[in-house]
């Protein structure tokens, strides 16, 4: 049942290809993505992550996706979204659970990104040098933090947006931190340093040889040791 609530799949069009993967820790989690039309060029997407693990994570997730779903075409800008999403999970978490999210707004047409983030992992964007080719690495980390932790008023002070437009061969990531929580049989983490050098040397292919390409890696490096967390990765490309 929790299957049915992520989406099957991510929209591309001929300016900008997606993919992604979701699965969680154990029979159930508290991963969250979702895109949304908003009008006939702009898209939204999310990537969250409900505190703890398991049927009551779950549930939340669920709760967030009728936020997302209902907030997100009417919201005039993404950081008037997460303000409505903070207000609308006020009052409905237990007080020991929270929500990070990371909210991106594209315009297809010209490539426009805007970005909020309440809390959650940075998006990572890589680019290419247009004379030498190579490779740059640029974490997206606007301030805010985690919805329902603060007030209307306290969460707005903290709240910041960042704003870019992609170019061709840009890639954006959202990741949940499940990826860099995975541990090996020695107990040692994937950690941030090793993902971003992964998405970096992958960022050549498509979305989908992307995730393939993270998919393998984390196997190869926990060689089989359970997963720690919830894992999710929203991969999108400018063509």
């Amino acid at each position: 049942m929790q299957l049915k609530l992520l989406p099957t799949s991510l929209p591309s069009s001929d300016k900008f290809e997606t993919d992604f993967l979701s699965f969680p820790a154990f029979e159930v989690g508290g991963d969250y993505i979702d895109y949304s039309r908003i009008d006939a060029k702009k898209y939204a997407f999310v990537v969250g992550d409900v505190s703890g693990k398991g049927t009551s994570a779950a549930f939340y997730m669920a709760y967030m996706k009728g936020i997302f779903q209902s907030l997100s075409a009417s919201a005039k800008s993404p950081s008037e979204f997460l303000m409505a999403a903070n207000e609308a999970v006020g009052n409905t978490l237990q007080k020991n659970y929270f929500i990070t999210l990371i909210y991106v707004l594209l315009d297809s047409d010209t490539g426009e990104v805007s970005i909020v983030r309440a809390g959650h992992t940075p998006g990572v964007l890589i680019s290419s040098d247009g004379q030498s080719g190579e490779k740059s690495c640029r974490l997206i980390k606007p301030t805010g933090v985690g919805l329902g932790l603060e007030s209307s008023d306290d969460f707005g002070r903290h709240l910041g947006e960042e704003k870019f437009v992609l170019r061709c061969g840009d890639t954006l990531v959202l990741y949940t931190d499940g990826i860099t929580d995975q541990r090996d049989p020695d107990g040692e983490e994937f950690g941030e340093e090793r993902f971003y050098n992964l998405v970096k040397e992958l960022s050549g292919g498509s979305p989908t040889e992307i995730k393939g390409g993270i998919i393998r890696a984390l196997a190869e490096f926990s060689q089989g040791t359970d997963a720690v967390d919830d894992t999710t990765v929203l991969i999108l490309k400018w063509r």
